[in-house]
């Protein structure tokens, strides 16, 4: 497994377990910005690139596109 899918993986996991501790899902997250939950977990997962999903993704866990998108 390459590094990049490693760190992509335990990301993903940082969010969804982050993810339990709110009031928010996927799903919500998704109908705010008008897309399906799928991009939402594709953008979760490394998979695909959009930084408006991924602005959306810190603002909900409360917290910073750096602190959670930086590699």
């Amino acid at each position: 497994m390459s590094t990049a899918a490693t760190t992509s993986g335990l990301r993903y996991r940082l969010i969804r377990t982050a993810f339990l501790n709110t009031d928010q899902t996927f799903a919500d997250v998704a109908r705010h910005l008008q897309t399906s939950r799928s991009m939402i977990t594709h953008v979760a997962k490394g998979r695909r690139v959009s930084r408006r999903v991924r602005n959306a993704l810190a603002r909900a866990l409360g917290m910073s596109y750096r602190k959670l998108w930086e590699e």
